[in-house]
């Protein structure tokens, strides 16, 4: 068995405590193997997670297999194996009680990784909610880590991130653009906004009381290359912040959820009047149609937009219009969960346009 295989094997178990998972986590690094992570806002207890996870799939069969201790707990998929992974799908994970935060790591392959967070997210769909940052709250995040810890020095080793392609005879509407740097935070994101870009996702190095590399991405998922506890306890910590933020601004939205029964819209609202060509009505609505188990209807394109939106996943439906050239407005009907609510959001802002998520004002 390889370095890889022998890590797997030795790391995915449950651990009692903080400090022994991070020692574990650090260890595995040492060696040269990625721990991939994620996090999730969520208001169910490790038990309550335990429980649901131990529970029948399609068909009556268990899906995952769960070892649990006090803080943690290791779940495995039992029904999908990968040829070249020398262990079974596995992710570690805990709660952080106190923020409403729910995280999973692993060491194996990040796709192996992807496929079974996805597997138990949609498994506790939506009381496993899954947050989306855009740009200004990635940088927004990053910039308060390091004005409370001056002793800690960012540096960006690589980012990614989406722009409009200008040419009206091209088929695609965005580009995905990926740039090699070494620069201080504050600058990359200066040139992301110079260049009218939305971040996808970073590199980044960090240097004070030890050194730790990895990688972010919009959904809150990381990558860590070296010095887990570091990068996670300043990097990860500050972006777990953001999450809480995001949840509880996505939260009571619908109709049901307020004791008025009216709902709360939220816009987004672009620096330009995006929609004075009216053409971008119809690549909208074109865009909303792709988005995974959803219905679009629409009830006018042109020369206002008005859709309704429904999200199979939980039953959350929305109204969707356009009567403003520089913004969309997204209101919620009876249901609109933060799950729900905070997908379709992050769809258009990340497929179409990024924009800035407002409270839509009375």
């Amino acid at each position: 068995m390889d370095i890889q295989g022998k890590a797997e094997k030795q790391f995915h178990r449950p651990y009692e405590n903080w400090s022994s998972l991070k020692s574990a986590a650090d260890r595995v690094c040492e060696r040269g193997v990625h721990i991939n992570g994620a996090v999730y806002s969520s208001k169910l207890s490790l038990a309550s997670i335990q429980t649901l996870l131990e529970g029948t799939a399609g068909g009556g069969r268990k899906r995952f297999v769960v070892r649990k201790d006090k803080f943690s707990c290791v779940v495995h998929d039992g029904l999908r194996v990968f040829r070249d992974v020398q262990t079974k799908p596995s992710v570690i994970l805990w709660r952080d009680s106190k923020r409403g935060l729910t995280y999973m790591i692993s060491v194996q392959p990040r796709e192996v990784f992807e496929h079974i967070c996805r597997s138990v997210y949609r498994f506790l769909q939506p009381e496993l909610c899954k947050v989306f940052l855009r740009t200004r709250e990635v940088q927004g995040a990053l910039n308060r880590l390091a004005e409370s810890h001056s002793e800690l020095k960012l540096r960006v080793r690589e980012y990614t991130a989406r722009s409009l392609i200008a040419d009206p005879g091209s088929r695609k509407r965005v580009r995905t653009v990926r740039e090699w740097t070494d620069e201080e935070h504050e600058t990359v994101f200066q040139k992301l906004a110079d260049e009218k870009q939305w971040l996808a996702g970073l590199r980044l190095e960090v240097r004070g009381r030890g050194e730790a590399a990895g990688r972010i991405w919009r959904d809150v998922t990381f990558s860590c290359e070296s010095g887990f506890g570091l990068f996670f306890n300043s990097i990860v910590a500050v972006l777990g912040n953001s999450v809480t933020g995001s949840r509880k601004f996505f939260e009571s939205r619908g109709r049901l959820e307020n004791p008025d029964h009216g709902s709360r819209p939220v816009r987004i609202s672009y620096s330009e009047d995006v929609f004075s060509n009216k053409k971008q009505n119809i690549r909208l609505l074109q865009i909303l149609k792709t988005l995974r188990d959803s219905a679009l209807s629409v009830y006018h394109p042109n020369p206002y937009l008005h859709a309704s939106l429904v999200d199979y996943v939980d039953g959350s439906s929305y109204e969707v219009w356009v009567t403003n050239p520089g913004s969309i407005l997204v209101v919620p009907k009876r249901k609109a969960t933060a799950d729900s609510m905070g997908r379709v959001c992050n769809f258009i802002c990340d497929e179409f346009q990024e924009g800035d998520i407002q409270e839509l004002a009375c």
